[in-house]
């Protein structure tokens, strides 16, 4: 059932990817015209949520955002019950979020669906991105708030909790708040160890001091850098989480101007982390 759901799309976005302009409009007008008739035959179904799922993916690969948008409504309208409603209630904070570039409308969309889908995955993301778009509106005290809500509802995830830790320290950064900062990236490394927003800390904090001509502060982090990245790399061996320590010792070395020593770190990685043979 999915593959006959794709392949007119399929069609349409060969002409597409081969500049073929009026063959692609073509063949999205026909896709379209097949999805809406299956929608018509179907409104008492999934068939048709599915079908009318597909006409916004046709309106989205053409661009055509603010018909992706209406698409997507009148799925959640028409097939409220449908397994895809949440999908499409996120997808149209999405494109208000990234494609047609409206924080406020993309806000509103996702604290719906926060509202509506509590228990979906999503959600967190949703708060995520809500945080986000007020750090994008430069509206930092509300984007700390709302990336605070992320770690007091989710403080086990090691995803985005880990991210949402580090945002908020780079925005009390960004307020010139350095001290706040400070605590929120020393929180981080102590909730969220092993993780990779937890491995930019000790390197930032150094270079922010080189930054601001602190030499002993900026000493004293390198040096504190070097060891809490030489701990975690000999601790986590043969990991993804050794390699990026290894990574990011090495990067620490760079930022010093200590080249051989950070080469010397790199070279240790074919040997500690051989790659994996391809099947």
């Amino acid at each position: 059932l999915a593959r006959t759901f794709e392949i007119p799309l399929y069609i349409a976005g060969h002409y597409q990817e081969n500049r073929q302009v009026k063959e692609a409009e073509k063949a999205y007008e026909e896709a379209i015209a097949g999805y809406r008739k299956t929608v018509e035959e179907n409104k008492e179904n999934e068939l048709g949520a599915i079908a009318q799922s597909y006409i916004a993916r046709a309106y989205m690969n053409q661009g055509k955002w603010k018909k992706a948008v209406e698409s997507f409504r009148t799925l959640i309208t028409d097939f409220p019950k449908s397994v895809r409603a949440s999908a499409a209630l996120y997808s149209i904070g999405q494109i208000y979020q990234e494609q047609l570039k409206l924080p406020p409308r993309a806000i509103e969309v996702y604290r719906k669906y926060i509202e509506d889908y509590p228990k979906e995955t999503k959600a967190k993301e949703a708060q995520f991105r809500i945080g986000q778009l007020y750090a994008q509106q430069e509206d930092y005290s509300q984007a700390i708030k709302e990336l605070q809500v992320v770690l007091n509802k989710y403080p086990v995830d090691n995803n985005l909790s880990p991210s949402a830790q580090l945002a908020i320290g780079s925005l009390y950064e960004q307020e010139d708040k350095w001290d706040q900062a400070l605590l929120e990236y020393r929180k981080l490394l102590k909730d969220f160890p092993k993780t990779i927003s937890a491995l930019r800390v000790p390197l930032h904090i150094a270079q922010y001091y080189q930054s601001k001509k602190k030499t002993e502060e900026a000493k004293k982090a390198y040096e504190e850098a070097v060891a809490y990245y030489e701990k975690l790399a000999s601790g986590n061996k043969d990991t993804s989480l050794g390699l990026a320590a290894t990574e990011f010792l090495a990067n620490t070395y760079f930022a010093r101007e200590d080249w051989d020593t950070g080469i010397k770190v790199l070279q240790t990685v074919p040997r500690e982390y051989p790659p994996v043979p391809q099947a």
